[in-house]
């Protein structure tokens, strides 16, 4: 994992503490390793709240705050132009 070049993952996104764990492990492979990009394939969770009694999404979000504030590029690829044959 130290030596891949470029680093693929989806459906990682889970919960609030697995998006924090993995920011960081994001991080250390890309300043630590020798990955020069991650490319990851996400599906935005949403729950009903039993605090808030709303539908709330809070694990992908914090993921992306995270990767910004360990000083991660974040860019979303639209995938509206890759075409789809099924």
């Amino acid at each position: 994992l130290w030596g891949a070049e470029i680093l693929l993952a989806a459906d990682v996104v889970y919960d609030v503490p697995g998006a924090e764990k993995l920011a960081a492990l994001v991080d250390a492979l890309l300043h630590q390793g020798s990955a020069q990009a991650m490319y990851l394939a996400v599906e935005k969770r949403v729950y009903f709240s039993a605090v808030t009694l709303r539908a709330e999404v809070t694990a992908y979000p914090q993921f992306i705050e995270d990767c910004v504030a360990r000083g991660l590029k974040v860019d979303q690829v639209d995938l509206l132009g890759v075409p789809v044959y099924f």
